[in-house]
């Protein structure tokens, strides 16, 4: 998502009201597809597969928090924490986002591949892989958390009083220069804790959706429960690198 520079500044001084708003209400967002929920619905599950189950995820859990994503508590619930985190774990791995626990997620669980910075760097540092949809925050070259993306769809779209535009994400090297604390509500949809990185209205900014594959109107869409980490622990000034090609990866 993305707004201009003229209701930016105007958002900038009313940041406040704005954010005693959001804080009103409580957001979540999804990652799997609704028909990916019918697929899962059953009558015929025992107490004793449940349980297992929820060991299962457990597991994943606990594994996921170590390699550095946010499935949320570690708990056994197949919530969506715990979706959006294993959709982005399967796409750093080269793994079509299923939402499912199969032997490829296992094996790679077990030998991950986890993002490597392109460039050395002091203090803290975002690189994005569009080509994996994939944002990892990194403090002096070593991990600090990796947010599943959703970015610019490619589709063509016209805000109000402006001619038609494709939904792209701009590449290259930013610095995040302002950021709004709780919702905003644009004319394209609404923006959570909005870290903003380009003069045209660009932001990391949590949404109610972060779906498998690129669909902003060219912000880098993030989790709200992650935007409400980012804004916070993500100083400006910080430098980001956005990337439509892979950027380096490494097995610990």
């Amino acid at each position: 998502m993305k707004i201009n520079v003229i209701n930016l500044v105007f958002l900038l001084i009313s940041v406040f009201a704005v954010s005693v708003t959001a804080e009103a209400k409580e957001y979540i967002t999804h990652c799997k597809p609704i028909g990916a929920y019918l697929l899962e619905l059953r009558t015929d599950t025992s107490n004793t597969e449940e349980a297992a189950a929820s060991k299962r995820v457990r597991m994943v859990e606990k594994r996921l928090k170590e390699l550095r994503y946010n499935p949320g508590k570690v708990d056994g619930k197949l919530d969506t924490h715990f979706e959006c985190a294993l959709m982005g774990f399967q796409r750093m791995n080269g793994i079509e986002p299923n939402f499912i626990i199969d032997s490829r997620v296992i094996d790679a669980l077990e030998n991950p591949v986890q993002p490597r910075p392109l460039h050395a760097h002091d203090g803290l540092y975002a690189e994005a892989d569009l080509s994996r949809q994939i944002l990892t925050v990194y403090s002096d070259g070593e991990i600090v958390r990796i947010l599943p993306i959703s970015s610019g769809s490619g589709k063509v779209f016209t805000e109000v009083g402006e001619s038609p535009q494709v939904a792209k994400t701009p590449t290259g090297k930013f610095i995040f220069f302002a950021h709004i604390w709780g919702m905003h509500e644009s004319h394209l949809g609404d923006l959570f804790n909005p870290v903003y990185f380009h003069e045209g209205g660009y932001a990391v900014h949590g949404d109610r959706s972060v779906p498998p594959h690129p669909a902003s109107h060219g912000c880098l869409r993030i989790t709200i429960e992650d935007s409400k980490w980012f804004v916070k622990e993500v100083p400006l000034d910080t430098p980001i690198l956005i990337s439509e090609t892979a950027l380096p990866t490494s097995r610990p």
